[in-house]
């Protein structure tokens, strides 16, 4: 999935936040997780795993308690 520039740059000049809850599980091309607090619109840092580079992630979402991420580069593992 690729992301237009107009729509980084948006993304870039918000606040990032750290994962401050759990992953739960890649849906497609969504994540899933805990995020207490979380708001639509947030753009959230997720670590990457075994030295893959981090990804950001925005929310688009929610379903029950937890929230649906949109990452701008295509989710893996």
């Amino acid at each position: 999935m690729s992301l237009s520039g107009s729509r980084l740059r948006a993304a870039l000049a918000r606040e990032i936040l750290p994962i401050g809850g759990s992953l739960n599980r890649v849906h497609g091309t969504t994540v899933e997780a805990v995020l207490p607090g979380a708001q639509t619109g947030a753009i959230y840092r997720i670590p990457g795993r075994r030295g893959r580079k981090d990804i950001l992630a925005e929310v688009i979402g929610f379903r029950g308690t937890e929230a649906i991420l949109a990452p701008f580069v295509e989710p893996r593992g």
